[in-house]
């Protein structure tokens, strides 16, 4: 009972919500370091400013970099030698945008998480915040995946 309950408080928030689709996307994984943060710091500036999608997430083995294909080489240029750990390039982005009050809500990112895994689809990055979750997988899932988070949110 409480499992049906809590799924329509996830219905009622995602009705509200919008998904959103972007392809050619790449991720960069970098050492985390301060040279390198440094290193990076003026061509995302640059990115940014030309209104270019590019988010950071800092891990503990390292810094993602999500951008589009196109910007990769850019920025793998302006990291030393060495310290790109890793470059995934054919891959989409789908971000389900939601009201503010998803942040009161146990179970968003968990009930999103096995909606695609039911469907054996993997996600290779995600990010939540704010308002925001966003899902990076391959390119050859993104229909599908489309699919079962559109269900999933309506």
């Amino acid at each position: 009972r409480r499992s049906a309950a809590r799924e329509q408080v996830l219905r009622r928030l995602f009705h509200r919500s919008r998904l959103e689709t972007r392809t050619r996307v790449a991720t960069v994984t970098v050492r985390y370091s301060y040279d390198n943060l440094v290193h990076m710091e003026k061509v995302l500036n640059e990115l940014i400013l030309a209104n270019r999608i590019v988010r950071l997430i800092p891990t503990s083995q390292g810094i993602v970099l999500i951008l589009e294909d196109d910007t990769l080489p850019v920025v793998t240029k302006a990291i030393s030698p060495g310290n790109v750990l890793r470059v995934r390039k054919g891959l989409v982005e789908l971000s389900v945008t939601s009201p503010e009050s998803i942040e009161e809500i146990p179970g968003v990112l968990a009930f999103l998480m096995a909606s695609l895994a039911s469907q054996d689809l993997n996600v290779l990055q995600v990010m939540s915040c704010h308002r925001d979750t966003i899902l990076v997988l391959e390119e050859r899932d993104f229909m599908e995946a489309f699919q079962v988070l559109k269900r999933a949110i309506s």
